[in-house]
């Protein structure tokens, strides 16, 4: 594993946990919804949920593409 010890190996991790945060924000939004309509508290908790996810999802996609490729490469060269 070479790309253990890469910074960029650690970007697509991070970004994972963005998009991770993002689905359960969503769905715990779709749930919120369909039962507790009146619940303020766990309305912001959802959107701020929903805005650190999307930025965080934004920030680092591009670097995060960078620590895939980086990971990817090695296999792709093996495999040709």
């Amino acid at each position: 594993m070479m790309y253990a010890s890469s910074s960029y190996a650690v970007w697509i991790h991070i970004h994972f946990f963005f998009a991770f945060l993002f689905l359960f924000a969503f769905a715990a939004g779709v749930v919120w919804l369909i039962r507790f309509a009146n619940k303020e508290s766990l309305k912001t908790i959802l959107w701020v949920s929903l805005v650190v996810s999307i930025l965080g999802l934004l920030l680092t996609s591009a670097i995060a593409y960078r620590g895939m490729d980086e990971m990817m490469s090695p296999m792709m060269e093996w495999m040709r």
